[in-house]
């Protein structure tokens, strides 16, 4: 009887990510060699337009060199991590971008200043939970945990520490009105709700053809 190989059972959880792998060492690559482009630039510019004083030559160049640029640019922030994010708005790179609360709360920590986007359509909203399974091994456990979470202490912290909101209202009537203003918060957490604007359900083809079109942009289509 042949033994189990000791890695027989991450292969099963890999497979399904093959082609996830070989978009991201495709993507990796790309940006690599578009980090070349200002070196190449220079060297160029040096070669064939400083002796020989080639100008169209250098239109060329520059013309390009600015593609790659764009191109840099757009691959590195259009699906980010929210550390990169933070440090390109530091930086002034990105002057707009959709991130998690508490990546404008870090930055505000930092002195740098940022501020949330008010449209007057409402701003994006969404709600986490918690599910307790029907065939949960410990049940008193979970209740343990979910009553953990909507403890008006846990949500002061939440609210006052990374800007999320809390199902619980005395986690916002623990925190003065001022200090909900400066999160961006009203006093009353329904006029939040009622000014949110929530992603609705879309219909499944709809979601076929964005997450379609997703994959196809992020595959460089």
């Amino acid at each position: 009887m042949e033994a189990p190989r000791p890695h027989a059972w991450l292969k099963p959880i890999l497979k399904p990510l093959r082609p996830v792998f070989r978009e991201v060492v495709l993507m990796s690559l790309f940006i690599n060699i578009l980090a070349l482009a200002l070196p190449l630039f220079i060297l160029q510019v040096y070669d064939r337009v400083v002796f020989y004083q080639g100008l169209s030559t250098l239109y060329a160049l520059v013309i390009g060199v600015s593609i790659a640029i764009a191109f840099d640019f757009l691959l590195r922030h259009y699906s980010s991590d929210m550390t990169s994010v933070a440090r390109a708005l530091a930086s002034g790179e990105l002057v707009a971008a959709m991130t998690w609360n508490e990546t404008a709360f870090g930055l505000k920590g930092e002195d740098v200043p940022v501020k949330f986007a008010n449209p007057k359509e409402g701003a994006l909203t969404w709600v986490c939970g918690l599910v307790l399974h029907s065939k949960a091994p410990e049940p008193d456990r979970a209740y343990e945990l979910i009553d953990a979470m909507i403890d008006p202490d846990a949500g002061e912290y939440l609210i006052g520490e990374y800007g999320y909101g809390h199902s619980n209202a005395e986690s916002f009537a623990r925190l003065s009105a001022e200090r909900l203003a400066e999160l961006g918060f009203p006093k009353d957490p329904l006029d939040l709700l009622s000014h949110g604007l929530f992603f609705a359900p879309q219909a499944p083809e709809l979601m076929t053809k964005i997450n379609r079109d997703w994959e196809a942009i992020q595959a460089g289509g």
